[in-house]
């Protein structure tokens, strides 16, 4: 068993990357999950970052075993093409990262039938499956969704 614990605890209250991996080691975990945000995920240089954290990564001993695309709600059509080329990208930085999974946050809507749940949230995974084969790195399914 490997036991990581996530970038996102720090990252929230404005730790880079960087920050959050050298406290993580310094807790003594060899493990991380790391959060991916918009931040990485729309950055231009999204690829040149993603191996930049690995290479740090490495530096200090530590490997990412798993991921956490960017926050999103497929069912917002007003924002689905910005979630998908984020989570698009997450796949891409996770490849880099050697991170086989991500958890995936797809979308939700209340009071939505369990067909038209189902309906939206395929559309939405097909629109990553070239993706995903391209890097080789599966989708996890957000169990808040």
């Amino acid at each position: 068993m490997k036991l990581a614990t996530t970038t996102g605890d720090f990252t929230i209250w404005g730790a880079s990357y960087e920050e959050s991996i050298r406290l993580i080691r310094e807790a003594g975990f060899k493990y991380i999950d790391i959060s991916l945000n918009a931040a990485i995920c729309e950055s231009p240089t999204y690829l040149d970052d993603a191996k930049r954290l690995r290479e740090y990564a490495e530096k200090l001993g530590v490997e990412f075993i798993q991921a956490h695309s960017p926050d999103g709600n497929a069912f917002k059509k007003e924002k689905l093409e910005r979630l998908i080329t984020m989570t698009n990208h997450s796949f891409e930085i996770c490849e880099i990262l050697g991170i086989p999974h991500t958890v995936v946050h797809s979308g939700w809507k209340n009071d939505c039938s369990r067909d038209e749940y189902h309906s939206e949230n395929l559309k939405f995974y097909e629109r990553l499956y070239p993706t995903m084969q391209k890097t080789g790195v599966s989708a996890l399914i957000e169990n808040t969704t």
